[in-house]
């Protein structure tokens, strides 16, 4: 992936930030989706697509919301 990290702006401050975009992920680990702001923990991290791509599967910390994304669209929280 040539471009590791992720120009972020603060819509309402204007204050700007870079997200780290993520090349691996472990259980247990923190991350956020590319364009959103929730933080999950890591529950489970899998091979899909013969084991080309990695995909991780995630539960917020409020335990409300669960997800499921490919690690290259994930980033370091904040």
């Amino acid at each position: 992936m040539s471009n590791t990290s992720v120009a972020l702006v603060d819509m309402v401050t204007g204050a700007k930030a870079s997200l780290q975009v993520n090349e691996t992920l472990m259980v247990g680990d923190k991350f956020r989706l590319l364009g959103r702001s929730v933080t999950f923990e890591a529950t489970t991290i899998r091979g899909v697509l013969g084991g080309e791509t990695t995909v991780v599967d995630g539960v917020s910390e409020c335990g409300r919301f669960q997800t499921t994304a490919r690690v290259c669209d994930t980033a370091n929280p904040l």
